[in-house]
Parts: structure tokens; sequence; C-alpha cells
């Protein structure tokens, strides 16, 4: 579950990049002292019906915590994936990387390197 109090920066039409090829709806949030990233499983045909009649959204979206990581612990670049550079790459204490399309890239770092 995603934190809902203390957020500094969130982002809804986030983009997790499982691979090469794989890039799958999600949500990035930033508070004080964790960076979460949560991503909906459901699929697109699911979250097609979630749009046109929200109440299945409760019963049937399926999501998934990817990371909840300790700013501490973590650094964060620019990543690339394609053309595009609004990829935030993230690192964590055991060297396992994620990358995240986001809205802002710039606004991503600032905010995560001042709270660490």
């Amino acid at each position: 579950m995603l934190p809902t109090t203390g957020v500094i920066k969130s982002d809804h039409t986030a983009m997790f990049l499982k691979g090469d090829f794989i890039a799958t709806p999600a949500t990035l949030v930033l508070t004080s002292s964790v960076l979460c990233l949560q991503v909906d499983n459901s699929g697109p045909s699911a979250r097609i019906l979630f749009d046109i009649f929200p109440g299945l959204k409760r019963r049937f979206q399926r999501l998934e915590m990817v990371f909840e990581l300790n700013l501490a612990n973590i650094q964060v670049a620019q990543g690339e994936f394609g053309r595009n550079k609004n990829v935030l790459q993230v690192t964590d204490e055991r060297g396992k990387s994620y990358k995240v399309i986001v809205q802002d890239l710039n606004q991503w770092l600032s905010a995560i390197k001042l709270q660490q």
C-alpha cells in the first residue's frame, strides 16, 4: 500500500520498465524517507473497464508494490529508454536497478536529492 501521509511528490502517470520492451502503468510516490513504486497489473482491457465502471476497480484491480526504498540507501540518475530521456533510474543498496518513466525527470531528481 502506498503512503498517503507525508507525500512530497507523486506521479500517477509513471510507467515502470520491466524490461527492454515492457512498460506497465505505475504510481511513484516520494515521502521524506522513502521512494515507493506500485504497478497496476490488471491489464489494458481491465483498465478500460475500470474507467467505464469505476465500481469494478475496488474488486478486481491487481496492484503490486515493486519497491519501497529508504532514501538513504538509493542512488538516482537519468536513465534511457529508446529516445525517451525522462527515465528515472533508481539503484538500491544491493545494486538492483529500476527504471521508471516520469513526467518531469529534473523535478524528480531534485526532489529526491533534497530529501536525501
